[in-house]
């Protein structure tokens, strides 16, 4: 299969189109090819599907897109899911971008004539606009626009290799287009006119000058530049330079400069600049001329991404279109004890470079009118690098239409007349590597890949930290990598080692810092930052950032809104924020210098707390009949908890799942927040066994267990060591699960309180009878039964008898089997819960399925299937256990289409909680009939 961007986006099997669905699904596939063979994140795929939308299901809609788009192509593992994202796997010569782009790569590795048929070769691969009628949407555009500058730059070395070879006859036509595609490009107009005069078609020539002028006066409000206007002298005069001299440049002559003053003031590129290959593409098109006003751009981020140094390679990029020079001004807006620059100041600087009138005055209106004055007629690059905020910045601004500016600054400089942002985030791995590459000894990093992997995790794609740890390897060649990496590897003095000579990663964070504290509100944003220090997550809301500050949540935004205009924070999505860990880090270490012990722990308190009620409120929603794990603090079960709806409750989950495990594995022993911390965990937990990824599910279990072992008493290790034997049986670690079964038993037997004892006695059924043990799981299943029926445990009754059903199936008792089965039904009715009904109704249908009684079977598993759908139980792990079943059921009566369906649809809900990897998921859709996934267990 090859997929085709070129213009209208498309999948192509046997020289014939693939159907790859509807308008959605067209640009989810356009949206991954626009970063092929790498991930992307589903957040990045739910704004390019429903953008400026926010929806509760965005995400399992998402995955509903995936799925329909993968059973298109030609084989699952071409599309596959990682923490990082979707990656859709695609080689050179399957796409056409790829492939265009490895031509033109080639092109330039080769002598003349070889080189222009292998651009010939690439320009024929495109059949319209890159991507097409989605040119516009999302992550793509910023992917078109790269394509198209590349495709103009081809276009430009296409004309000038077929000058030189003489062939300008037979470039004339794809010039005449190229100028009409590209009509602001003057190097294309200047090789077209060169062409027609070399054809001896000097009318025609000058014809194409005046085209080009009356373009540049009309649309840009421009006069052509010195390169055209010498060219036309040149066809006037008949000038000997147009002829051509085979080998040589096809360059007009340029006229002597209007002014000898021409400023050149860009510092000089970096030689290892590489990646941000979308923000190039995006800001070479903000800074292109657009004749009504001068283009403005501003690039914004966070201290250390990278925008002097994106800026500086913009300028030297687009410096051509620029006759009239670039200035540049450092403003000093973010450097570390400088006082930022005073407008003023600078305007006499850039006037002295433009050779204008600098006769001294004190009023900033009067300086700006003389500058802009000064730009009317001119076309400068303008570079205001590190601007404090926009008013430092408006009195800088040109007003000739072919100036261009780009304003680099942590703000966002969204109040600036006319602008565009574009805002930098960390780096992308591979580009992370490669810039680490590039700047240190290569030999070394490939030496100790472990070690340099640790490095770039910790420098978290910053390109500050990147370039720091790179001049710290070049300044210590008897270090390994590993050296480093370990001197890193303490989170306590990593700020302390990113720093060399007068550049340090915590000095520049601390000039945004105290930037906060020039006004009350701003001292109680950083205040606000301060406490973000606390929270070990990757990410938090506005209730828990108001948890920490003892806020309501509508101040805690404005407290929020704060760090993020002082690039402190971000939002990656709506409602929830984030900083960079090494930020984080630097909040840390803030909290523990400026705030009290107790004003800590308080702070921590109620964050846990808030997590608390909000996971028992999930609980009581999607798993009513069970009961709160552990008691809490006073007064918590009175707290207001906004998760009223099912559907609330899953997106808590969703989106806290990982900040409640940082918090469980970051724990140390606070007094009294113990109870708290493991309620929490094993509240969470109890959730996701049913509603989120299994692999999340075991590895919160564990933690709570060794939560509950350090800093618990005995009330809390029972039922902590017996969550932990569930997790593990369920995830087939057997030897592990018996391990925290066989203390969770001890711990009751010591507290002389074996009735609590049934879950795990359960689950030592379970795990033995899975063991082939059938004796003693027929007696742990008993002595289960015994003990829920003591405590009054009716839903533990029933997981018994269900216990004691499944090892007389295996004796081959069939019709016992399904009369305890149907008890243990009736008594999860009894006590209300749906959830553990239908799961013995999944068990009655594998029975009966398993005794050859396909009807029965179909049947109960259709009952429970709709009950699943009626009681929002159609999106849990058991659920796919149950289509599982039916799929066999209906394979055995010879219903093939229906039976891969539902395995099918199995699979894919195995795969989103992560029960099954990719590997297992495809090999399940594409065998018939496919192995029954040992989590299933149902065989």
């Amino acid at each position: 299969m090859r997929f085709e961007v070129l213009g209208a986006v498309r999948a192509v099997a046997d020289g014939e189109p693939v159907a790859v669905g509807g308008p959605k699904a067209r640009l989810l596939l356009a949206t991954l090819l626009a970063r092929p063979n790498a991930p992307v994140p589903s957040d990045v795929l739910t704004d390019a599907l429903w953008p400026r939308r926010v929806s509760d299901a965005a995400d399992t809609t998402l995955r509903w897109h995936i799925h329909q788009l993968r059973k298109r192509l030609d084989h699952p593992d071409r599309l596959t899911s990682h923490d990082a994202g979707y990656v859709l796997h695609a080689e050179v010569d399957e796409l056409d971008s790829s492939r265009f782009e490895d031509l033109v790569r080639r092109a330039a590795e080769r002598d003349d004539a070889a080189a222009l048929a292998l651009l010939d070769e690439a320009l024929g691969l495109w059949r319209g606009d890159a991507f097409g009628d989605l040119v516009d949407r999302g992550q793509v555009r910023g992917e078109a626009v790269r394509l198209d500058q590349v495709r103009a730059a081809v276009v430009e070395r296409r004309g000038e290799l077929a000058l030189r070879l003489g062939r300008h006859a037979e470039a004339i036509p794809a010039l005449f287009a190229a100028a009409a595609r590209y009509p602001a490009r003057e190097s294309l107009r200047a090789q077209l006119i060169t062409a027609l005069y070399r054809a001896d078609r000097q009318a025609e020539a000058l014809q194409a000058y005046r085209d080009a002028a009356r373009y540049l006066a009309d649309e840009l409000g421009l006069d052509p530049g010195p390169r055209l206007r010498a060219l036309e002298h040149a066809v006037l005069t008949r000038d000997p330079s147009l002829d051509l001299v085979r080998g040589t440049a096809t360059e007009a002559p340029l006229p002597p400069s209007d002014d000898a003053r021409a400023p050149a003031e860009l510092p000089a590129d970096l030689g290892a600049f590489t990646g941000r290959r979308p923000e190039v593409s995006l800001l070479e098109q903000l800074v292109a001329p657009r004749g009504a006003h001068p283009a403005v751009a501003a690039i914004s981020g966070a201290a250390g991404m990278g925008k002097s140094t994106l800026a500086i390679h913009i300028g030297h990029r687009v410096r051509e279109r620029f006759a009239d020079g670039q200035l540049y001004v450092n403003l000093c807006g973010a450097t570390p004890d400088t006082k930022p620059l005073d407008p003023a100041e600078v305007l006499v600087r850039f006037l002295r470079s433009l050779g204008a009138d600098t006769t001294p005055s004190n009023d900033i209106d009067e300086l700006a009118a003389r500058f802009r004055g000064a730009t009317a007629k001119r076309r400068l690059f303008i570079l205001l690098d590190d601007a404090r905020d926009a008013a430092q910045v408006r009195p800088l601004l040109p007003s000739g239409t072919g100036c261009a500016v780009v304003v680099t600054s942590r703000a966002a400089m969204s109040s600036l007349d006319n602008s565009r942002g574009v805002a930098l985030d960390r780096l992308a791995d591979d580009d992370a590597r490669r810039l680490l590459e590039l700047l240190a000894d290569a030999g070394r990093l490939a030496a100790d890949p472990e070690a340099t992997a640790r490095l770039l995790e910790w420098c978290g794609g910053m390109p500050l930290a990147l370039s720091i740890c790179a001049a710290r390897l070049n300044e210590r060649p008897s270090w390994s990598v590993a050296a480093l990496a370990e001197r890193l590897r303490d989170e306590h003095r990593r700020l302390s080692e990113m720093e060399i000579d007068d550049i340090a990663v915590r000095a520049s964070f601390g000039v945004s810092y105290r930037d906060l504290t020039r006004d009350a509100d701003g001292h109680a944003a950083a205040r606000m930052f301060r406490l973000l220090g606390l929270h070990d997550g990757p990410e938090l809301s506005a209730a828990t950032a108001a948890a920490l500050a003892d806020a309501t949540t509508a101040e805690a935004e404005t407290l929020l809104l704060r760090l993020m205009r002082a690039r402190l924070l971000d939002e990656p999505r709506p409602g929830r924020y984030r900083s960079h860990d090494l930020l984080r880090l630097y909040a840390r270490e803030l909290v523990a210098d400026t705030e009290t012990g107790a004003e800590r722990a308080g702070a921590y308190r109620r964050m846990m707390e808030r997590y608390c009620v909000a996971a028992r409120a999930c609980l009581r929603l999607l798993s009513p009949s069970i009961g709160a794990p552990l008691a809490i603090g006073p007064g918590l079960e009175e707290v207001a908890c906004d998760i009223v709806t099912n559907a609330r409750a899953r997106d808590w989950l969703g989106a806290e799942v990982h900040n409640v495990i940082a918090a469980v594995r970051g724990f140390d022993h606070r007094d009294g927040l113990a109870p708290t911390v493991i309620s929490l965990a094993m509240a969470t937990d109890h959730v996701l066994d049913s509603h989120g990824s299994k692999r999340d599910y075991l590895e919160l279990a564990i933690l709570t267990a060794e939560v509950a072992d350090r800093h618990g008493d005995d009330a809390m290790r029972g039922p902590a060591f017996t969550y932990a034997g569930v997790a593990a049986t369920d995830a087939c670690r057997f030897r592990e699960a018996r391990r925290w079964l066989d203390r969770a038993i001890a711990v009751y037997r010591g507290l002389d309180e074996m009735e609590r004892a049934s879950a795990a006695l359960c689950t030592l059924a379970e795990l033995t009878r899975r063991q082939g043990d059938l004796a003693a799981a027929a007696d742990y299943a008993q002595q289960a039964l015994e003990a829920a029926r003591r405590y009054g445990l009716t839903v533990n009754t029933a997981r018994a008898f269900a216990e004691i059903a499944m090892v007389a199936e295996l004796r081959g008792q069939t019709d016992t089997a399904i009369d305890a089965l149907e008890h243990a039904a009736d008594l999860s009715l009894e006590a209300g819960s749906r959830e553990n009904q239908v799961s013995v109704m999944g068990y009655i249908g594998h029975v009966n399925r398993r005794a050859g009684r396909l009807d029965e079977a179909m049947r109960v598993y259709r009952d429970a299937l709709k009950l699943d759908e009626a009681h929002d139980l159609a999106t849990t792990l058991a659920h796919g256990d149950r289509l599982w079943g039916l799929a066999q059921a209906t394979h055995l009566c010879d219903q093939p289409a229906e039976a891969r369906r539902l395995w099918n649809e199995s699979a894919d809900l195995l795969r989103h909680h992560e029960a099954i990897d990719d590997a297992e998921h495809a090999a399940i859709r594409s065998t018939t009939p496919p192995q029954t996934p040992a989590v299933l267990e149902l065989e």
